[in-house]
């Protein structure tokens, strides 16, 4: 009976001290999937501190590792919860360090108290340099939440942008030059007495994205996958389309005369454009003049229907030099002298 609790005490303190996890980095090349040696690997094993979470943070075990010449590296760290992620933390020379790594949610153990499964292996893909250049790079927000965006007459407003400024046209800045038209209209829909006397008003905005001149515009490229640093590394030649339209409001999911309205928007952060602006042509139809750039993440408006729109937000980098289509970011040199909130992303 004594070496039987014994037994059962040892083995309950060797689960509780033996909660390790085992995680497993392949690092390869994008373009050719070769693996890659030499990534400093990151890995964090979290721990779930429960009710001391009142009074303390969490300390994950951070481990680290570098994979060899086959492009891998195995990290064992423990964890009381079973979730753990890695990460590039240093790319090899001539790649970029990606933004985002890998999770991992183990659900069991094994009576030895290690998560399962033991093999898992997070694929990581990393991007090369090839010819990153200073661009202007602009992180753009207008926002006036509590009262609306001046312009606004109940029914429309119309706000114009110049990329090379970097800045709206009057009177919302100091732009120059309308390379971009977003005309935001709303439409106002059924009201309904729900909850006494609270109405709830379903409205529709749809704000009309608009590049002047001929030749100019915007080409849609839906990009998969969070570990993508660059997204578009160069502008497209050709299919650019002047005009985009993005619906935002508060609708019914269902139809019904007591079903509530939920705020909708068509914007989608896995949506980025590349544009060019400014485009001329000889009198053969050639094209001798254009500026290139790219838009990350979609652009995002906000309205309400009793004050307008609320809030316009994009991300954008733009080629300085004509007729170059390179979007490829240094990281290092940004040619806007009010960038606003901009990520290290290339």
């Amino acid at each position: 009976m004594k070496s039987r609790l014994v037994f059962v005490l040892s083995f309950a303190a060797m689960r509780l001290l033996a909660d390790k996890a085992s995680i497993g980095a392949f690092v390869m090349d994008s373009m050719n999937n070769a693996p890659l040696s030499g990534a400093e690997i990151v890995a964090s094993f979290e721990d779930d501190i429960g009710w001391r979470a009142w009074t303390e943070s969490p300390r994950p075990d951070i481990e680290r590792g570098v994979t060899d010449i086959n492009g891998f590296c195995r990290i064992i760290g423990k964890t009381n919860c079973g979730r753990s992620s890695c990460w590039v933390n240093c790319a090899p020379k001539g790649y970029y360090k990606p933004p985002y790594g890998g999770k991992v949610k183990y659900t069991k153990t094994s009576i030895f108290g290690v998560w399962q499964p033991e093999d898992v292996v997070v694929t990581i893909a990393l991007q090369r340099v090839e010819h990153p250049i200073p661009l202007h790079v602009r992180h753009v927000q207008l926002n006036e939440r509590k009262k609306g965006i001046s312009g606004f007459d109940g029914t429309n407003i119309v706000l114009r942008y110049d990329f090379i400024v970097g800045d709206w046209l009057p009177p919302h800045g100091n732009g120059k030059h309308a390379d971009m038209t977003a005309n935001t209209h709303l439409k106002i829909g059924e009201t309904l007495e729900i909850w006494r006397r609270h109405p709830t008003t379903f409205y529709d905005f749809v704000s009309t994205i608009e590049f002047n001149g001929e030749g100019n515009g915007l080409v849609e490229k839906m990009v998969d996958g969070k570990n993508l640093g660059i997204k578009i590394r160069d502008a497209s030649e050709d299919g650019y389309v002047s005009k985009k339209a993005i619906r935002f409001g508060r609708a019914k999911r269902k139809q019904g005369p007591n079903t509530f309205p939920e705020y909708y928007a068509e914007n989608n952060k896995d949506r980025c454009y590349c544009f060019r602006i400014r485009s001329r042509f000889d009198d053969k139809g050639r094209l001798i003049e254009a500026y290139y750039g790219k838009i990350y993440g979609d652009f995002n408006f906000d309205g309400y229907y009793d004050v307008g729109l609320r809030s316009v937000e994009f991300l954008y980098y733009l080629n300085p030099t004509p007729l170059d289509r390179n979007l490829e970011w240094d990281m290092k040199n940004n040619l806007c002298p009010n960038p606003g909130m901009v990520g290290r992303q290339p």
